[in-house]
């Protein structure tokens, strides 16, 4: 459980996680921050102990430099170790209600973790599948998955626009397909076998059809002559 606050003001904040000792050696070793490091100590005292809360326009003032140069001297001093940065923020929060669990104290039994591998499998699919999809309406994929399955196309979607270029019904156009692609996965057929095996579909509707499934690349045509369902 979380709480998300209204936008609060919360100054930057700095830690020296190194000893006294290790920080002297940086600084003999680092000339270039040497200075920085000492106008920060002199500036705010506990800086050894916890986070002590700073300002970089302050600091600024103090080195003569500008507040987006001592923000970058922080933010390389944090990710080189040297200090903790906290930078100022204002905007809300979200504050953990319950403790955290770590990472380490997580079990998850083998049964929980084949569901939940198989749960995010079928996600991933379902996304590929929306996304390479050439022959459904976007819209219906999408309530598809979430168990709609009465809906119609939604004549707006790019498969959809392609579609309505064809001289054939909804109806038709899935009897054709449904038709001719367990068909041509096992052999390939020439224009006249498949009009021969869809006599009660007028052949134009049936070459429009035929049209579209080669342009969206889901048949191809062998020698110019012979179409087959392309896996």
């Amino acid at each position: 459980m979380f709480i998300l606050t209204e936008p609060i003001y919360t100054p930057s904040k700095i830690h020296i996680p190194l000893n006294k000792e290790q920080l002297y050696k940086f600084q003999v070793a680092n000339a270039y921050y040497d200075v920085f490091l000492k106008v920060l100590l002199r500036s705010y005292s506990g800086l050894f102990d916890d986070f002590a809360k700073i300002n970089e326009d302050e600091l600024a003032r103090k080195l003569g430099l500008k507040t987006e140069e001592v923000v970058k001297i922080l933010q390389k001093l944090d990710s080189i170790d040297v200090v903790k940065y906290i930078p100022q923020k204002n905007k809300p929060q979200i504050i953990f209600s319950t403790e955290r669990m770590a990472v380490e104290n997580i079990r998850l039994s083998p049964e929980n973790y084949a569901t939940r591998k198989k749960i995010a499998e079928t996600k991933l699919k379902a996304i590929i599948n929306y996304a390479t999809s050439r022959n459904k309406c976007r819209s219906q994929l999408l309530l598809e998955y979430f168990s709609d399955f009465n809906v119609k196309r939604c004549g707006t979607c790019d498969i959809c626009l392609e579609r309505n270029k064809i001289e054939a019904n909804e109806i038709e156009f899935s009897r054709v397909v449904d038709k001719i692609k367990p068909i041509l996965k096992k052999q390939e057929m020439d224009i006249n076998d498949i009009l021969n095996a869809l006599p009660e579909i007028p052949k134009e509707k049936v070459t429009s059809v035929l049209r579209w499934l080669e342009d969206q690349n889901k048949i191809v045509r062998l020698n110019d002559r012979l179409f087959k369902w392309k896996i």
